[in-house]
């Protein structure tokens, strides 16, 4: 079972039971008034209003249960390789499988990374380098499925890793494999990941909420989505203990009352990626009006930056300090710079492949900054970008509520993989 949800309201919480289903799929703004409802953050005017925390939902509890109570047997298994890419867009390729093995009542392995992992710094070269791992499997021996073709899995454990790869991994015999055996990452699938597998087959543009296994469909797409989000995303104890310090360390105040912003620059003002996300390349100065208008609206005195821009920073600390709002900002803007990425040649995914940027200094820097963003109560940005969405899930998650949003682009979505799937500025598609 879910730990059980916490006495302690969350600021700026609003009960998504007054608004419409699905309400963030519809709007590139939620700015209700504090009577508009009710804030957790305030007093409810109906007690019987509030909700479970999401820790004590049941798409959460479900997966919980899987992660932890599912025979170790590799009928019982499922093997995933994440699309390893923006980290944003990495976390995002394993909702729909985590979806799909709820349908399937199966326990999903943790991925190995390629891209993001470095075995000097974390020797398990996976996911739960960084967030819980997904399964108790991971490190236990797994029953041989009798039925499986021997020949057919020789192939699949052959071109899995070169031999030099294999070594220090954990190999079992006879009914027996590790999950390396099963799971093993292969660069021939970096182009062809098995996470894209369910991009198709769970599709919310294709198949609005059946796309959800029945019993979770009145909960809704945004809510089952940040349920899953809020599984996968658990930090590690050691990205837990960092995201402790940097808030004590950057001053965030006891009663969570911080607006999250984020400018993101580098890569995404490449022509290319402009095009693909049908995003435009903005300034500090489009998103600081609104930052100033939910701060006055919901008494918000502290703006948490995430951003890839010295240029941003200073522009933030001049304007912020003529407003006075106090601001938060993790000084490692040169570990995640990219430079000028108009140029060419210089989007995260290229600079990965080839060497050129720190893959797990990457990932790091990236999930504790969308881990801070999270812990916001309020948040400006751009729902065309995979970390902000992110975000947004994993704030409403906490407290099992919306929370007030401005995106200067688009409403929220979630469909990985399917092109044309959110629709942006002036109509436009892309993929979300």
């Amino acid at each position: 079972m879910a730990s059980p949800a916490s006495t302690a309201a969350p600021p700026l919480c609003f009960d998504p039971a007054l608004f419409p289903r699905d309400h963030p799929l519809h709007a590139s703004s939620f700015e209700p008034e504090l009577s508009d409802g009710w804030s957790r953050g305030g007093p409810s005017p109906d007690p019987s209003l509030r909700r479970a925390a999401p820790r004590a939902s049941a798409l959460f509890d479900e997966l919980l249960t899987l992660s932890t109570a599912t025979p170790c047997d590799e009928k019982q298994l499922m093997v995933v390789d994440a699309a390893e890419t923006g980290f944003g867009s990495t976390l995002s390729s394993l909702v729909k499988p985590l979806l799909a093995s709820v349908a399937k009542q199966k326990s999903l392995l943790t991925p190995y990374l390629l891209l993001y992992a470095d075995k000097r710094r974390c020797a398990r070269a996976d996911l739960a380098c960084f967030f819980r791992p997904l399964s108790h499997c991971d490190e236990l021996p797994i029953a041989r499925d009798a039925d499986a073709k021997k020949k057919g899995r020789g192939r699949r454990r052959s071109r899995a890793a070169a031999p030099s790869d294999t070594a220090g991994e954990p190999v079992h015999g006879g009914a027996f494999l590790s999950r390396f055996e099963l799971a093993a990452p292969s660069p021939l699938r970096i182009n062809r990941p098995r996470a894209t597998f369910f991009s198709s087959r769970i599709s919310h543009t294709a198949s609005g909420l059946r796309a959800l296994p029945e019993r979770f469909r009145a909960d809704g797409w945004f809510a089952s989505v940040a349920a899953a989000y809020s599984f996968l995303l658990r930090p590690s104890a050691e990205l837990g203990a960092a995201l402790a310090a940097a808030k004590a360390s950057l001053g965030w105040p006891a009663d969570g009352k911080v607006l999250g912003l984020h400018v993101r620059m580098g890569d995404a003002c490449a022509a290319s990626e402009m095009a693909r996300t049908s995003r435009r390349c903005d300034a500090l100065e489009a998103y600081a009006p609104h930052v100033e208008r939910l701060a006055a609206r919901y008494g918000v005195r502290h703006v948490f930056l995430a951003t890839d821009s010295e240029a941003v920073v200073g522009a933030a600390r001049r304007r912020f300090a003529r407003t006075g709002l106090a601001l938060l900002y993790q000084k490692n803007v040169s570990v995640r710079a990219r430079g000028d990425a108009a140029g060419g040649g210089g989007l995260i995914d290229n600079l990965l492949r080839n060497g050129k940027v720190d893959g797990y200094a990457e990932g790091w820097a990236a999930a504790l900054d969308l881990l801070l963003l999270a812990e916001s109560a309020a948040l400006v940005g751009k729902f065309t970008s995979n970390l902000d969405r992110i975000a947004y899930a994993l704030m409403s998650a906490r407290g099992g509520c919306l929370r007030p949003y401005v995106s200067l682009d688009a409403a929220w979505c979630f469909d990985f993989g399917v092109r044309g799937s959110g629709v942006g500025l002036n109509g436009t598609r892309f993929q979300c």
